[in-house]
């Protein structure tokens, strides 16, 4: 009970690239009416794989949208952020496990995560409420919750409080997935050098990773929006400009053209070439940005500018291929897609490393 009643299981032995199934048993024998579960174990090396991604889905949705990301049978989903709308204000674990089982009691979902691989990272609503930081009351029933909930890579911070990034390598790809909330400023705080997304912390830990990837393609889990203008109070990056440009010149000058972005939160779908985003001092380094969401939520929004393309709609979901056979590039190609399969958008590009 104290765990939510999860348990975790450690499977050692398997071999790279192979697809698994598992039942669940109880004193050597079949559940009676237990579903099958599956998951594919990562390769090894210079690979070619491809993973799904999205954000944004009502509490306990049963959206087609789910259905349509695992017919595309990637390797692995991002999930990236407001994974349920509960808006917990209050320091009540019991309320954080409610909002997960009710995700899992969905039957889209549930199939979903038996049969994918996830890694999430929230944003506001599943943090705690709206347009929320660091400061939130309900902060560690959050971040102890997450962890006796949610299957990850290892967290960067030990114990039960601390924010929930991580990283991990598929191949030559890196994927950094940031906390964009527990630690995070007010947006009310004034556009300067202290205010910030990530923390002190973390963002030395991400100056860190982008300084040491030689070689690698990065992948930054960004859930919150990227592109905004300079929004005095805004919740998105466009309200935290001074640590934005921060990141952008030290990418710049540390893994230049090598960092690509995965964003949400904006409940639409858009991708950008890096025409559009390039927040450098000076602009050079544009960055390829993936805005991706809504899973199921039915207030689309919009307003931004993306090279190939924005769509408002919900259901919608972006898929990353990665074709590497270890030579001097990674290719890369985008497709933005809908809950029926239909294709709204793609970018095609390659990255030297």
């Amino acid at each position: 009970p104290s765990r939510g009643y999860v348990a975790l299981l450690a499977v050692t032995g398997l071999d790279p690239d192979t697809e698994y199934s598992y039942d669940l048993e109880e004193d050597g024998a079949p559940i009676d009416g237990a579903p099958t579960g599956r998951f594919r174990t990562a390769p090894s090396g210079a690979c070619s794989f491809t993973v799904a991604f999205s954000g944004d889905a009502q509490s306990g949705s049963n959206h087609a949208s789910f259905d349509a990301i695992r017919a595309e049978d990637p390797l692995l989903f991002v999930h990236l952020g407001d994974a349920h709308y509960q808006n917990i204000s209050t320091n009540d674990p019991l309320l954080y496990h409610a909002a997960y089982d009710q995700m899992l009691s969905s039957a889209r979902q549930s199939q979903f995560f038996r049969e994918l691989p996830v890694e999430y990272a929230w944003d506001d609503h599943d943090y705690s409420n709206n347009n929320s930081n660091g400061s939130a009351a309900s902060r560690p029933a959050a971040t102890s919750c997450f962890r006796l909930r949610v299957p990850s890579h290892p967290l960067v911070e030990a114990g039960p409080n601390g924010a929930i990034y991580r990283s991990f390598d598929v191949g030559r790809v890196r994927f950094v997935v940031t906390d964009q909330r527990s630690a995070a400023s007010a947006d009310s705080a004034t556009d300067n050098s202290s205010k910030t997304m990530l923390g002190s912390a973390q963002k030395t830990w991400f100056k860190d990773i982008l300084s040491n990837s030689s070689g690698m393609l990065i992948v930054w889990i960004c859930p919150r929006l990227f592109q905004q203008a300079p929004t005095s109070g805004g919740d998105s990056w466009g309200g935290f400009t001074t640590e934005r440009a921060e990141l952008c010149d030290h990418i710049h000058a540390s893994c230049p053209g090598r960092v690509v972005v995965l964003s949400a939160d904006m409940h639409a779908l858009g991708i950008d070439d890096g025409t559009n985003h390039d927040y450098a001092t000076g602009g050079g380094e544009p960055l390829p940005t993936f805005q991706a969401s809504p899973l199921d939520i039915a207030s689309p929004a919009g307003g931004n500018t993306y090279s190939e393309g924005l769509f408002v709609d919900n259901g919608l979901f972006g898929t990353m291929e990665i074709a590497d056979t270890g030579g001097a590039t990674i290719g890369v190609t985008w497709k933005g897609l809908d809950s029926t399969g239909a294709l709204l958008a793609s970018h095609a590009f390659s990255v030297a490393v």
